[in-house]
C-alpha cells in the first residue's frame, strides 16, 4: 500500500507566501520517500507547477464543479484543473459540503468529471455526532460510498483515495482512539470488499507531528494521513 501525506491549505497563504513556504519546506524533504500531495487554492497552481517538477510532491484542487463548462460564475472545472498541471482533487470535504450544500449526487458527478480527465480523487466521507451516538457510522459511510461511487467502474477505484473524516470530532478537541480508527477503516474496506481502496485517516484540527505516530499506529491505516499541513521550523519530517 502506498504511503500518502496530503496537505490541505484551505484558504490560506497568497501565492507569494506559498512560494516562501516552499523555500523552507522543500529542502527538508529531499530524502522523503512518501507521496506528498498539496491541495491548494487555484491561485497557487502556477507556483506549484514550477516548483514541484523535480520533487516527489503532487498538487491538487480543493474542489471542482460538477459541470464541465457554462454559466457557472466562480466555478472551476476538472479540465481546467488538469490543464494547469494538477493530478488530484479533493471532493466532498465537510466544509464544502456544508457551505455549498453539496449532495451525494453532485459529489458523484464531480468524481465522474474528475476521472474523465485523469484527475485522481480524494473523496472525504465521515459520520456526524448523531450518527456516531446512534451507532449508525457504518450505515452512514456505506450510504455515502454507494451514492458517491455510483457508476464508477472497478478498474477506476485505484484512482480514488477514500479519506475518512470523523465530522463529530472537528472542533471538539476529541480524538477517536486507535481501536475506533482501525474499526472504521476496516469497515470502509468491507463496504466495497475491494483492496484497491486506500482509506486515509483524516482529522485536520488535531493532527500534528507530536501525535502523528499515534494516529498512524493501526496496521489497517499504515502511514496514510490527510491533514492541514502546518510544519514549523522545529518540526522534524521523517516519513
Amino acid at each position: 500500500m502506498k504511503k500518502f501525506v496530503i496537505g490541505n491549505f484551505k484558504m490560506n497563504t497568497t501565492p507569494l507566501q506559498f512560494s516562501s513556504y516552499l523555500d523552507e519546506f522543500l529542502p527538508r524533504i529531499k530524502e522523503c520517500k512518501t507521496n506528498i500531495i498539496f491541495c491548494i487554492p487555484a491561485t497557487h497552481f502556477h507556483v506549484a507547477k514550477s516548483r514541484f517538477d523535480a520533487t516527489n510532491i503532487k498538487f491538487g484542487a480543493q474542489n471542482i464543479s460538477c459541470e464541465e463548462s457554462g454559466a457557472f460564475t466562480g466555478e472551476i472545472s476538472s479540465s481546467m484543473v488538469k490543464e494547469c498541471g494538477a493530478d488530484y482533487t479533493l471532493i466532498g470535504h465537510s466544509e464544502t459540503r456544508r457551505r455549498f450544500k453539496e449532495t451525494l449526487e453532485s459529489l458523484n458527478q464531480k468524481i465522474i468529471r474528475a476521472l474523465a480527465v485523469n484527475l485522481k480523487v480524494i473523496l472525504c466521507i465521515g459520520e456526524t455526532k448523531y450518527e456516531r451516538s446512534t451507532r449508525k457510522t457504518k450505515l452512514s459511510l456505506k450510504r455515502q460510498l454507494d451514492s458517491a461511487l455510483k457508476g464508477i467502474y472497478e478498474n477506476e477505484l485505484k484512482n480514488i483515495i477514500i479519506a475518512y473524516e470523523p465530522i463529530w470530532s472537528i472542533g471538539t478537541g476529541k480524538t477517536p482512539n486507535v481501536k475506533e480508527i482501525e474499526t472504521t477503516v476496516l469497515d470502509i474496506r468491507a463496504i466495497k470488499l475491494n483492496k484497491t481502496f486506500n482509506p486515509i485517516y483524516f482529522l485536520e484540527s488535531l493532527i500534528r507531528p507530536s501525535n502523528l505516530l499515534f494516529i498512524m499506529k493501526p496496521p489497517a491505516i499504515l502511514t496514510n494521513v490527510l491533514y492541514k499541513l502546518v510544519f514549523t521550523n522545529n518540526d522534524n519530517i521523517q516519513y
